[in-house]
């Protein structure tokens, strides 16, 4: 046998060899990703929907969310600064002393019932016909929400109906920066879990928000006290996705805990 021929028959060999090994590898990823993807489908609130998003779809909401995010809330951001130092003659040297714990943790909790009372009542009234037709109906034509979408709203909407009660009470209060960015933080991430369209686990449940885009006229605020007063989350409590408002405290998700009848 010939050196040449011992080497084509060496390069096969380990050609073949690295060729299975790389087939291996590549359906065990392909495999791993098929069972990631299982596992937080499960969590989907309304499994097989924006599986995948269309692109025409992410861009037309890529489009208004960067409209609202950069125009209508760098707006917003710089109006309300404005008259906060108007109103509370603030001064550099007031930045510069830090509030308390107490004080911090009392003004997210104030903040946390005056933004639902004004969310509430103003989202109640674009259900109204003129309104609903006008304005609000944008944001619901997503029936089945996504994070992002939580923004995806008209301009006029998101600057009355967002961008003013999330300011409202830090500006009453004369909160502190450090206090007002903290709110807004967790006012974004309760907001992006509320459309995430996933019920995740050890986060706050989002089924009640996710009901009010799938049957528009109930569960108008976001921590149901003002709809259990006033009537509005009636079809809600009648319904699977009552029994699966809940935080999740296991891996379990909320459908294999309260399955479809």
């Amino acid at each position: 046998m010939t050196t040449q021929v011992l080497l084509k028959k060496s390069e096969n060999y380990v050609f073949n060899h690295y060729k299975t090994h790389f087939s291996i590898l590549i359906f065990q990823k392909q495999d791993d990703e098929n069972q990631t993807k299982m596992m937080i489908e499960k969590y989907k609130i309304q499994p097989g929907t924006n599986a995948p998003l269309p692109l025409k779809r992410f861009i037309q909401l890529i489009s208004l969310v960067s409209f609202n995010q950069i125009i209508i809330n760098g707006l917003a951001q710089y109006a309300f600064f404005k008259l906060h130092v108007f109103l509370h003659d603030l001064r550099p040297q007031d930045i510069e002393k830090m509030p308390s714990f107490l004080r911090i943790g009392g003004e997210l909790l104030v903040f946390t019932l005056i933004e639902e009372i004004f969310f509430f009542y103003s989202h109640w009234a674009l259900h109204s016909k003129y309104l609903y037709a006008r304005f609000h109906k944008i944001h619901h034509e997503w029936t089945a929400t996504v994070g992002l979408a939580a923004s995806y709203m008209h301009p006029l909407e998101y600057f009355i109906s967002d961008s003013i009660p999330n300011r409202v009470a830090p500006l009453l209060l004369a909160s502190h920066p450090v206090t007002i960015w903290i709110w807004h933080f967790l006012a974004n991430l309760y907001t992006i879990n509320s459309h995430s369209g996933y019920h995740l686990p050890f986060l706050p449940s989002n089924e009640n928000h996710d009901f009010h885009h799938k049957r528009f006229n109930v569960n108008y605020g976001s921590l149901g006290f003002l709809d259990a007063w006033h009537g509005t989350d009636a079809s809600f409590k009648n319904s699977r996705e009552f029994l699966r408002h809940v935080t999740l405290k296991s891996w379990k998700s909320a459908r294999e805990l309260f399955p479809d009848d």
